[in-house]
């Protein structure tokens, strides 16, 4: 994970996450029930483009020369990775009514 709640001028993103040179925005949606449609079902449009938008206000601030700094466990310390591919998924998440967790489940690509 690079960043959790960024926010930028043109929104904010949940997660962003570097793995093997693809940048990837997930936004994360809860749903206790699907009286409300899927979590999934959430990100409408309008909700996409302001995720297009935080995502490039990230990629501003961020990236610099197509490198990104990540922070390597393995080194202990922050390296530049190039970014090859960005992409966007959601992450629907399943609750009880006691916000116990029953399901994640990834939607990679999504938009």
């Amino acid at each position: 994970m690079v960043a959790r709640n960024y926010a930028t001028n043109g929104g904010e993103l949940d997660i962003a996450a570097f793995r093997r040179g693809v940048l990837a925005f997930v936004e994360v949606k809860t749903r206790s029930g699907e009286s409300f449609g899927t979590p999934a079902e959430a990100v409408d449009a309008a909700k996409r483009a302001r995720i297009k938008n935080a995502a490039a206000g990230f990629a501003y601030e961020q990236i610099q020369n197509g490198l990104l700094p990540v922070y390597s466990p393995l080194l202990k310390r922050q390296i530049n990775r190039r970014v090859k591919k960005r992409r966007f998924d959601v992450a629907e998440v399943f609750m009880t009514r006691d916000l116990e967790v029953l399901d994640i489940v990834m939607h990679e690509n999504e938009f």
